[in-house]
């Protein structure tokens, strides 16, 4: 997922009410991806080609698409069942990076018998698409120091909004095509290249949200499907006040694994009692930083990964006691590259995120509500929603929202819920497998689209090998 965005989108399934006509079927020309792109990181490991996808799906003759497409073959062809389309997310992160990457976590072995396929969805990457650098934060001009919190975030939001609209006018019929329930129709069109009745799939996060949606209007071409970091179906950018609640509920937790640890780091001994504290240490922060610990930086800790809470605590027990700062908690690093032979663009995601999201729901549209709404949420949420703000990702988007139902299937499927993630929900993998079904392993830990990285990978592996199941749980 791109870094800094809300991972919620809608998820569109049902197919066009008129009968359409499919495209007529082509093959693919393979060669190394080096030869395309000198230096690509994963140019030796992977083929890469085109494959031509219509626009409009209702009109099939009319203006085509061109997508890339990568493969990484089975590497044990004597045993190959067939192939594992594959989606890193986003939408829009790099498609056809992923096979190679894949190859080097614990899911390789889908690999061993399955030819793995990646592929740039339309309007991103090495597909065709809509260039924005307008949408880069670097491009993006800050309001003035003196600007109150609501001046700074309705004047960004209606500076985005701007802009938004003018990228989505540059190329309005493709902005309008980039939809979920297209970018699974274009996944149709790359199976018949690929001369196969049947393909295996596997996705994180947003690609949760593609395979359920692929699967609903394709299920007799399923083979296997895994899901990991699942989506709520239905309109989930309107979800976004479960994340926010879900970091509450992750501060919470916090606060008594500090409590259990009173002796280490001195801030009580109930979940209560730290809360008070650490909350009163921000305030006193926000009025008398230290260097460069303030109240942003304190929310910060308080919202770190479990993996970082041993080192948020004692920043923030150095802060406290007014010593020099330790290594604090800090988020990720953003991806290194979206492209054969192009840079990573913030400009070029942030559309990506902003076309599907607004294309699939109606999502938020409204800045002045968009605000109000925020300051809602940080009366309930002290923690998760300290940052003023709101969720305004949809205003200035010029086209009416397209939202469909997802169906269930029969195929096998498994879906991987991660017990206390934020980005996406834990309960947001139930809704799911009541919606369409199928088993849900549950992964103990709040890393977002961990599984592929975790020993229990190997139960994936299986699932693809065999068809098994679990609805097990998983040590994160």
């Amino acid at each position: 997922m791109a870094k800094g965005a809300a991972v919620v989108l809608a998820i569109l399934a049902v197919p066009f009410t008129t009968a359409v006509a499919p495209p007529p079927s082509q093959g693919l020309q393979w060669q190394q991806c080096a030869k395309i792109a000198e230096g690509w990181a994963n140019g030796e490991a992977s083929e890469c080609a085109t494959v031509r996808v219509p626009l409009d799906y209702r009109q099939p003759g009319g203006r085509q698409l061109t997508l890339a497409v990568s493969r990484v073959r089975a590497s044990d062809p004597a045993h190959r069942q067939g192939v594992v389309l594959v989606n890193p997310g986003g939408p829009g992160e790099q498609g056809t990076t992923f096979p190679d990457e894949l190859t080097r976590t614990e899911l390789a072995g889908i690999g061993r018998t399955h030819d793995l396929i990646g592929f740039d969805i339309r309007g991103s990457d090495y597909s065709d698409k809509i260039l924005c650098p307008e949408l880069d934060p670097a491009n993006v001009p800050r309001p003035p120091a003196t600007a109150t919190a609501e001046q700074r975030f309705k004047t960004q939001a209606k500076t985005v909004a701007d802009r938004l609209r003018t990228c989505a006018e540059k190329d309005p019929d493709l902005a309008r095509s980039m939809t979920t329930a297209d970018v699974a129709r274009d996944m149709d069109v790359i199976r018949r290249a690929l001369g196969e009745e049947k393909i295996g799939y596997f996705g994180n996060s947003w690609g949760t949200a593609l395979g359920a949606t692929y699967r609903s209007l394709f299920g007799g071409h399923v083979d296997r499907m895994l899901l990991d970091s699942v989506l709520a179906p239905g309109e989930a950018v309107a979800r976004s006040d479960d994340q926010t609640a879900a970091s509450e509920a992750h501060f919470d937790d916090f606060t008594r694994w500090l409590g259990e640890r009173d002796a280490t780091y001195g801030f009580g001994s109930t979940g209560p009692a730290v809360s008070e504290a650490v909350l009163a240490l921000r305030s006193r922060l926000a009025a008398q930083p230290l260097a460069d610990r303030d109240d942003h930086w304190a929310n910060q800790q308080l919202l770190a990964p479990r993996a970082d809470w041993a080192t948020a605590a004692q920043a923030l027990a150095a802060a406290r006691d007014g010593k020099p700062p330790t290594t604090t908690a800090a988020p990720a690093s953003a991806p290194a590259g979206n492209g054969f032979d192009v840079g990573y663009r913030d400009g070029e995601i942030g559309f990506v995120l902003a076309a599907v999201n607004c294309n699939d729901s109606p999502g938020a549209r409204d800045i002045d509500q968009a605000w109000e709404h925020g300051r809602e949420l940080a009366a309930r949420y002290p923690v998760a929603a300290y940052e003023p703000g709101g969720d305004a990702r949809c205003a200035g988007w010029p086209f009416a929202p397209k939202p469909t139902e997802l169906s269930r299937g029969s195929s096998p499927l498994q879906l991987v819920g991660h017990e206390f993630e934020t980005n996406t929900p834990f309960p947001w993998a139930r809704e799911m497998q009541a919606e369409v079904g199928g088993a849900l392993l549950t992964v103990a830990d709040d890393v977002h689209s961990s599984f592929a990285h975790l020993p229990c990978a190997a139960t994936g592996v299986e699932f693809f090998t065999t068809g098994a199941t679990s609805n097990g749980t998983c040590s994160g």
